[in-house]
């Protein structure tokens, strides 16, 4: 007996053909025909409102018995009154259609309009209303109305915009099944780039180890193990003159101060490019007269400084001094030798180049695998769920969808 009440009392469940969702939103709906009747009277209720602001601008109020500051002051805010809510009545205009959109538009701007109605003509209202009764109440009634009528129209708005989001529901379910045949056709598709680059990374990385045991690397080895030599010994050839020259700074600045000679002063900054670029070797000449004036007293040097430099002075004579610019030329021209051959040795470059074309295939495969991840089947019959639920929401009964698949 109790199970027979509960399915005499349990919610009737409607099937609808998948296919047929559209048809039966549209004709459940009955809200439409409910909004227009409601358009309408807004559109009457703007007339009489009109019709109540005309009664109300030939108020007489010479006869009030009221002193005539109050009167004038009256007098003065009811045509601002009147024009304020003259303009808000125009801008009060149904749209042309009927959907979810042009409806969410225009009960928005009536909000915002209404407010700013309010804000504008609570101070004339109150000020009128002192002297002027039944004509101005008219007006504030049916202003009052419209207000209520739109609410209304609010919450047909809200279902027509329910009805809205089950078609766009529904067209997304329906795209979801058409498009799943294509989805996997571009997910193979993208899964077969992936391999072949991922075979491809696996070539390069090949190649790179056996550029790296390869002749040209033993030999840029060597070439680079001769250079980093070589280097050294110019350094260290370069750092003995630098160190001769080093305790005859101070002797070769006196000098200068003496009579400024550009070439000593070179010597003083960098004697080793000074030297190299003292083809007749002049700096001999300019030696010489220091000495003479260190061993003569007329260059101040204090006696330790004397000693070193006068050790320096017997070093630097003409055959050390050509010596070191034979040396150095070798070593330069060794060294030279050395780093264009290097230079011509392309095989860091090829690893280079291999590393880039392995980087941009990497970038390739997050690229593919993020594509890959955009393109996911939805899950057809939990969004089917959904689409149930929101109809039970709107139209308030059991609705169940059948033959989505087909």
């Amino acid at each position: 007996m109790i199970g027979f009440f509960k399915n005499i009392f349990k919610p009737k469940e409607e099937l609808v053909k998948f296919s047929e969702i559209n048809k039966w939103l549209d004709n459940n709906n009955k809200e439409l025909p409910k909004l227009k009747e409601k358009f309408r009277e807004v559109e009457h209720l703007k007339n009489e409102i009109s019709e109540n602001l005309k009664v109300l601008g030939c108020v007489d109020l010479s006869h009030a018995k009221v002193e005539d500051r109050v009167r004038r002051i009256v007098q003065g805010n009811l045509p601002a009154y009147i024009n304020a809510l003259s303009l808000f009545l125009k801008k009060v205009n149904p749209p042309e259609g009927i959907d979810a959109v042009s409806l969410e538009t225009f009960c928005q701007s009536f909000d915002k309009e209404f407010e700013d109605l309010n804000k504008r003509t609570f101070r004339n209202f109150q000020i009128i209303k002192e002297l002027v009764g039944k004509e101005l109440e008219d007006v504030a009634k049916s202003v009052k109305q419209l207000e209520l009528l739109v609410k209304e129209i609010k919450n047909h708005t809200n279902k027509i915009k329910g009805i809205a989001e089950i078609k766009e529901k529904a067209g997304f379910i329906r795209n979801s099944f058409e498009n799943k045949g294509r989805n996997l056709k571009i997910r193979e598709g993208l899964k077969k780039k992936e391999e072949e680059l991922i075979a491809l990374i696996e070539k390069l990385n090949g190649d790179i180890e056996r550029l790296k045991a390869s002749k040209k690397a033993k030999d840029l080895e060597i070439l680079s193990s001769e250079e980093k030599k070589v280097s050294g010994s110019l350094m260290e050839l370069e750092g003995k003159m630098i160190c001769l020259f080093s305790p005859l700074q101070k002797a070769l600045k006196k000098y200068n101060n003496m009579c400024f000679i550009k070439k000593v002063n070179n010597y003083v900054e960098r004697p080793v490019d000074a030297l190299l670029n003292d083809r007749d070797f002049e700096i001999l000449k300019f030696l010489k007269d220091i000495r003479s004036m260190i061993e003569e007293d007329k260059i101040d040097l204090k006696e330790d400084k004397k000693k070193k430099a006068t050790e320096s002075l017997d070093s630097l004579d003409e055959n050390f001094l050509k010596e070191f610019v034979k040396e150095h030329a070798l070593l330069k021209k060794k060294l030279d030798s050395i780093k264009e051959e290097i230079k011509a040795n392309t095989v860091l470059k090829e690893i280079e180049e291999l590393k880039k074309e392995i980087n941009a295939s990497n970038s390739k495969i997050e690229d593919i695998r993020r594509e890959m991840n955009k393109i996911k089947d939805v899950d057809i019959e939990d969004e089917l769920g959904k689409l149930e639920k929101r109809l039970d929401e709107v139209f308030s009964c059991k609705v169940k969808i059948e033959n989505v698949m087909g």
